[in-house]
């Protein structure tokens, strides 16, 4: 309901410029397709049902918005609209004037709706534990998680109500979770690269570096906070392409570069690599003639790309 109700969503998925005139679908769509229920588990006539039943919302005015129109105006030479006024709080706000009166059928139930209800319903459906459990696998364990897996901790997932946190102690403690196969199973994500690299140099002491790294997912795929489509990026190995995989080398070499003092390696690759590296990566370790090198080697390495 927050999430929903959030200015942020309000305006990214236009739900807060929906009225029961004129309806937007965007969020939902969304709502169902990409946040809960998955495709192919509602009919377009859901969609059309369930932006008539989400609308009425707007986006709160707040006090900077307030002043900005109040300039505007003055500078305009016309009057302050009577009825613009910062509201009090940080949320949507719902006007009953804007939303859509009267019984639609969502889900397969006709009746009058509201957002509370709408989101009550949806979490109703059978489909939505297994399908957020499935996305958190795949963040977590390993691309293809066995359904037999997915229906394990989808079912303690909705016997907790949604339980976040349960969900995430069931996965951290699953076998499936500390078993071979998923160990360095997926690809880190840029965001996850630049964090593990700025830890492993610790550089949280020194803000004006970590500031400048914040920027460096542009090249490796990943813009901090504008994802390329409503769904966020694209995971594991989508990551990893010819151009990518020399970004990040670059972006290794750049992070390195930028220090004013090589931290010393040490055990580095058992702290940051468990110790478990190939032949390949083991033998360059070996061979390097410098701690700079030798971090290269390790920021650098496949393994490294991996968690």
């Amino acid at each position: 309901y927050k999430v929903t109700i959030d200015p942020g969503m309000l305006r990214y998925l236009d739900l807060g410029t929906s009225t029961g005139r004129s309806p937007n679908e965007n969020y939902s769509r969304e709502l169902m397709e990409l946040f809960t229920m998955g495709v192919g588990t509602f009919t377009e006539d859901d969609v059309r049902a369930g932006a008539k039943a989400l609308a009425g919302w707007r986006e709160p005015v707040t006090q900077a918005m307030y002043d900005a129109a109040v300039k505007r105006a003055m500078e305009q030479g016309r009057p302050v609209p009577r009825n613009l006024q910062p509201d009090p709080g940080k949320t949507g706000v719902f006007e009953q004037q804007r939303a859509y009166v009267g019984p639609v059928t969502f889900l397969g139930d006709t009746r009058q709706w509201g957002t509370t209800s709408v989101l009550e319903k949806i979490l109703k459906q059978n489909s939505v534990a297994p399908f957020i459990v499935t996305k958190v696998a795949r963040e977590f364990v390993n691309q293809d998680p066995d359904p037999a897996y997915v229906k394990r901790l989808a079912e303690t997932f909705r016997k907790t109500k949604y339980d976040v946190k349960t969900l995430m102690r069931d996965v951290f403690t699953s076998p499936e979770f500390l078993s071979p196969p998923s160990y360095r199973a997926l690809v880190k994500s840029p965001t996850e690269l630049m964090i593990h690299t700025t830890k492993a140099l610790g550089l949280g002491q020194q803000p004006q570096l970590t500031r400048g790294l914040a920027v460096a997912g542009n090249g490796m795929g990943q813009a901090l906070f504008d994802p390329p489509e409503v769904g966020g990026w694209p995971s594991n190995a989508s990551w990893i392409s010819s151009n990518n995989v020399l970004e990040r080398v670059n972006f290794a070499q750049a992070t390195l570069t930028a220090l004013p003092t090589i931290p010393a390696f040490g055990k580095a690759y058992v702290t940051h690599l468990d110790g478990v590296v190939s032949p390949a990566t083991a033998q360059l370790l070996n061979s390097s003639p410098d701690d700079a090198t030798r971090w290269l080697i390790l920021l650098a390495s496949p393994e490294f790309q991996l968690k």
